[in-house]
């Protein structure tokens, strides 16, 4: 029975351990009300894999505060834990434009218990704190347009948030009570955890700096970026 239990265990290790990629650096995701490095990463892949225009992706749905230079499967798995499925929703220019001040209220910034999301390449907002109004909203290169319609993918877990009506201010229910009609596509079976591993197998190598910045803040006390 021992040496059952061990030879389990060898095989076990062997499939955790295996190396699924390398970045060049160490990337970090220290806080969850804050764009990261490993958030930008992770919200590039789904964006790029599933073909929409944004991804948002939760930053309480990251596990971990870092990830690599080094990744072994087990640190992938233990970073991002959950299997799901991930959906897509059409929201016109004017209805992204609500949800991402939603996301962007002071109450978020200042790190009470609230949703904050990774944003994928792109997204450039500039966010005036002290008026609360976007000084520049673009995606792409071009101002995001008021009746265009954009393609949005979140996971199930946000997805169920809203048709659940969790307790904590969801970003889907205040776009729902806008009283303007949005549609979920279930993209399955693209679960996230299968999109990450799969381009992080066909990537060996992650060169590309993931430090940029979507969010750029001007400072409540002056007219100043706030990095």
């Amino acid at each position: 029975m021992e040496q059952f239990i061990t030879q389990y265990k060898q095989e076990t290790d062997k499939k955790d351990d295996r190396i699924v990629t390398r970045f060049t650096k160490c990337l970090t995701h220290p806080f969850r009300n804050q764009e990261t490095a490993l958030g930008n990463l992770i919200a590039d892949i789904l964006k790029d894999s599933l073909g929409v225009d944004l991804m948002l992706f939760g930053s309480g749905e990251i596990r971990g505060y870092t990830l690599g230079p080094v990744v072994h499967y087990h640190n992938l798995v233990e970073c991002f834990p959950y299997d799901e499925p991930v959906y897509m929703l059409k929201v016109t220019g004017a209805q992204l434009e609500r949800m991402l001040r939603f996301i962007l209220r002071e109450e978020a910034l200042t790190g009470e218990h609230t949703e904050f999301y990774q944003f994928s390449h792109g997204m450039r907002m500039v966010w005036d704190r002290k008026e609360h109004k976007f000084h520049e909203l673009a995606l792409d290169g071009k101002p995001i347009e008021e009746k265009q319609l954009y393609s949005i993918a979140v996971s199930a877990f946000i997805h169920q948030a809203h048709k659940k009506s969790i307790s904590y201010p969801c970003l889907f229910i205040y776009v729902w009570l806008s009283k303007n009609k949005f549609y979920f596509f279930n993209c399955q079976p693209y679960k996230i955890s299968y999109l990450i591993i799969l381009i992080f197998r066909n990537f060996t190598y992650f060169t590309i700096n993931f430090e940029r910045k979507n969010i750029f803040f001007l400072c409540i006390s002056a007219k100043t970026f706030d990095m």
